[in-house]
C-alpha cells in the first residue's frame, strides 16, 4: 500500500445555467466536499471492515470544481473535466500533467468522460480501447461524443433534462447507462439505459435515497453492476442493471466524489469538487 494521505478538502458552491443554484443545497449542514482537520488522514484503517474503502493516492489538480474524470487502463492515466473548462486535462497517477485535449461541445457542469475498455460502435462510430466518450448534459437531452468524429455529435440520447452528469458503456448488456441529478426539473435522480445506436430510451430506474448533486456513473465490467457517486454522498451506491441496491461503500472520511472511474483491479479513481483526485482500494470490482 503507497503511503497514507493526508489533506484538507474545501467546500465550494455550484455554477451552471441555473444561476449560481444548481446542486448543492446552501441549507445543508454538511456542504459536500466538508473541510476537515488537516491532522486527520483522510484513510479509513488498513483492516477497515468490509464495504469500507481506503484511499491510497491523491493529487490536487488546482483546477477547481472537478465534474467528471475517466482512467485509461492501458496507459495509467487520468483524464478529469473541469466545470465549465474549454479543456479535459490528462494526468499520470502521480499528478503530472501529460497533456490537455478540448473539450466537446458547450461549457458545462453537467458532463463526464469516459475512456473505453472495449471495442463497439456508438451511433455509427467505432469506439476502440482507449478511445474516450464525453457526455455533456448541460442543455437538453443529452449529447455523447465519441473519439475521431472531430466534435461533431456523435449520439443524442432520448434522455436528459438538461442535468445528465455522468455515464458509461455496459459491455454485458451492449448499451449505455446515464445519470440525471436532482435539479432535473423531469426524471430527477434517474439512472437510464440508451441503445448505442438510437439514443432511444431502454430503461429508466431512480435511484431512490441517493440524492445525486454533482455525480457520476460507472460500470464494473466483471460484475456488470452500477456504481454511483454523489457530492453530497459519503458513499457510493451499487445497483444492479435494472436498479435493485445491491449495497453501498463506505468512503474516506470527507470524501463525496463528484466522479468515478473503476481500475478493474478492485480500485476506483474519484474527482471532487474541491479539485482533488483521489484513488481508493476494497472496491468488489475486478
Amino acid at each position: 500500500m503507497r503511503a497514507q494521505v493526508w489533506f484538507v478538502i474545501t467546500a465550494l458552491a455550484g455554477c451552471g445555467d441555473d444561476g449560481g443554484q444548481r446542486r448543492e443545497n446552501p441549507d445543508a449542514a454538511e456542504p459536500a466536499d466538508a473541510a476537515i482537520d488537516a491532522a486527520e488522514p483522510i484513510d479509513a484503517p488498513v483492516d477497515a471492515p468490509m464495504g469500507m474503502l481506503v484511499s491510497d493516492n491523491m493529487f490536487d489538480t488546482t483546477l477547481g470544481m472537478l465534474c467528471g474524470l475517466g482512467f485509461d487502463e492501458s496507459t495509467g492515466d487520468v483524464h478529469v473535466v473541469p466545470c465549465q473548462n474549454t479543456q479535459v486535462h490528462v494526468y499520470s497517477v502521480e499528478g503530472t500533467l501529460r497533456r490537455t485535449e478540448a473539450w466537446s461541445g458547450e461549457l458545462a457542469d453537467d458532463a463526464d468522460i469516459e475512456i473505453s475498455d472495449a471495442t463497439y460502435t456508438l451511433g455509427t462510430t467505432s469506439v476502440a480501447p482507449g478511445d474516450s466518450v464525453r457526455i455533456n448534459g448541460e442543455t437538453g437531452p443529452a449529447e455523447l461524443y465519441a473519439e475521431g468524429d472531430d466534435g461533431a455529435v456523435t449520439l443524442t440520447a432520448a434522455f436528459g433534462d438538461s442535468h445528465v452528469v455522468g455515464g458509461s458503456y455496459h459491455p454485458g448488456r451492449g448499451s449505455f447507462f446515464v445519470l440525471q441529478d436532482r435539479a432535473a426539473a423531469t426524471a430527477a435522480n434517474t439512472v437510464a439505459e440508451l441503445d448505442l445506436v438510437t439514443g432511444a430510451l431502454i430503461q429508466s430506474f431512480p435511484t431512490g435515497a441517493f440524492d445525486v448533486s454533482f455525480g457520476d456513473l460507472d460500470v464494473c465490467n466483471a460484475t456488470g453492476e452500477l456504481l454511483v457517486t454523489s457530492s453530497v454522498q459519503p458513499s457510493i451506491i451499487r445497483y444492479s442493471p435494472t436498479g435493485a441496491v445491491l449495497g453501498t461503500l463506505t468512503l474516506p472520511a470527507a470524501l463525496t466524489p463528484s466522479g468515478i472511474a473503476l481500475d478493474g483491479a478492485g480500485g476506483a479513481w474519484l474527482s471532487t469538487t474541491s479539485g482533488l483526485v483521489v484513488h481508493v482500494t476494497g472496491v468488489p470490482c475486478g
